[in-house]
């Protein structure tokens, strides 16, 4: 706790107490009212002391709100946890303090707070009249994290759209295709898909045709991964016939560049260089299409950020905000091992069951998957509402002879759900396997496989 005493310049006058913490080792109690909200544009951690007659900024938090600084008539004698004393007459006046989207002037005194950036006191929590709730917990609602709450980057919405807006403008760079001579184009017939995959299939095809991403061809020269890719850089007029591929709904050739072509990341990075070469390695480094901004403080990053930005909004180059982190110290994900984590391994302990005759499969959900294992081989069974779909087995190598019994049982698991892909892919299935070990499996540092 703080205690700090008002004087005069010549003589004590008041003694008015006021309360804060001030330690940066301690532990406080979760009741205690904390919060981290923005303060001048910046974010900062405050606790509301209400036995604190007046309100606190730390000195190394109060130099980054560009205020100029107030002397008072009075001074204030401000003990703290370490019992060590500190004087001060300065108060940073006019601050602005964002609470729930609402905008709040406070006056703050700047001392050493080891714990907190800010300390809200009575003389802000009775000027707007604040309650604090003891009797009540409240649930935290709060949505995602939004455009509009992160400074400087809310000025730019144009480079953060839901989804990309069509064909990028014509760029200096473009993605070509030069074929080797004397080579073959590659003719296959359609993979097997299975239902999910159809229907995800015929939704992607469909969104990329809308945007013009894609159009109809008459004739196909090779296959295609579907998934998004670098959809912001043309493919050269010529050369767009040579991405054609070929779906049971038809021909289509990309306009814009694709995924799992050899030299597309290396035509996207030169893109990247010419687009970002007056600020690389100055504040900016990229890889691909990550771009990290670095600065020394928040001032200068504030700069850096809007230069950055400036230059994708003029180069038409999107970002998905979602994926963005801005004003970013550091991060850390703590793995979590839950209710319903354990219950799905418990669920492998399950007896097996059979029936005699094989059925043809109806509609895709129900499926229960059956695998074993021995120093032989392995087998399993695939079924459905209690029938039998399928049967399948294979001898063990010798090599995989030496594996051990947990790897030889997930390698069940995984031949199993690799050869019957066509059926449980994009559906929910059950896996029973008789090897208890298996349900430690995240436990193990390194797998066999």
């Amino acid at each position: 706790m703080e205690k700090s005493t008002r004087k005069s310049r010549e003589e004590v006058k008041e003694n008015p107490k006021a309360y804060a913490i001030g330690g940066g080792r301690t532990n406080y109690d979760s009741n205690v009212v904390t919060g981290t909200f923005l303060l001048n544009n910046c974010y900062a951690s405050m606790l509301f002391d209400s036995g604190a007659d007046r309100s606190f900024v730390s000195t190394t938090f109060g130099a980054l709100l560009d205020v100029v600084p107030s002397t008072l008539d009075t001074s204030y004698a401000v003990e703290l946890v370490d019992g060590r004393t500190s004087e001060t007459n300065i108060v940073l006046r006019g601050c602005t303090l964002g609470l729930l989207g609402h905008p709040f002037n406070i006056d703050l005194m700047p001392v050493e707070l080891g714990s907190f950036d800010v300390i809200i006191g009575m003389d802000w929590l009775a000027k707007y009249h604040a309650l604090i709730v003891c009797d009540e917990k409240a649930e935290d609602k709060s949505e995602e994290k939004r455009l509009e709450d992160v400074p400087i980057v809310r000025e730019f919405p144009e480079v953060f759209p839901e989804n990309l807006p069509g064909l990028p403008p014509a760029r200096q760079v473009e993605f070509q295709i030069d074929l080797v001579s004397g080579a073959a184009p590659i003719a296959r017939a359609p993979y097997r898909l299975a239902p999910a995959e159809m229907q995800e299939l015929s939704t992607q095809l469909q969104e990329l045709s809308d945007r013009g991403f894609i159009r109809p061809r008459s004739r196909v020269y090779s296959k295609i991964d579907l998934r998004s890719g670098y959809h912001q850089l043309r493919v050269r007029e010529e050369d767009i016939p040579k991405t054609a591929f070929r779906t049971r709904y038809g021909y289509y050739e990309f306009q814009v560049m694709l995924f799992g072509l050899t030299n597309a990341p290396a035509i996207f990075m030169d893109l990247m260089n010419r687009v970002c070469k007056p600020y690389l390695d100055r504040f900016m480094i990229m890889f691909i299409d990550d771009i990290l901004i670095y600065s020394k403080n928040r001032k200068e990053h504030e700069g850096h950020l809007k230069l950055v930005l400036k230059l994708l909004n003029e180069e038409e180059l999107y970002a998905k905000f979602l994926k963005c982190e801005f004003w970013l110290s550091k991060k850390s994900m703590k793995f979590d091992w839950g209710e319903k984590t354990e219950a799905a391994f418990q669920l492998l302990q399950q007896n097996l069951c059979s029936a005699p005759i094989l059925a043809l499969p109806e509609g895709s959900d129900n499926f229960v998957v059956y695998c074993d294992a021995s120093h032989k081989g392995s087998g399993a069974v695939l079924m459905q509402k209690e029938k039998v779909i399928a049967y399948t087995s294979r001898q063990l190598k010798v090599h995989k002879k030496n594996y051990t019994t947990h790897d030889l049982e997930l390698g069940a698991v995984v031949f199993a759900l690799k050869m019957w892909r066509h059926y449980l892919y994009g559906t929910k299935c059950v896996v029973f396997t008789d090897h208890k070990s298996l349900q430690h499996i995240l436990d193990q540092i390194e797998l066999n496989m």
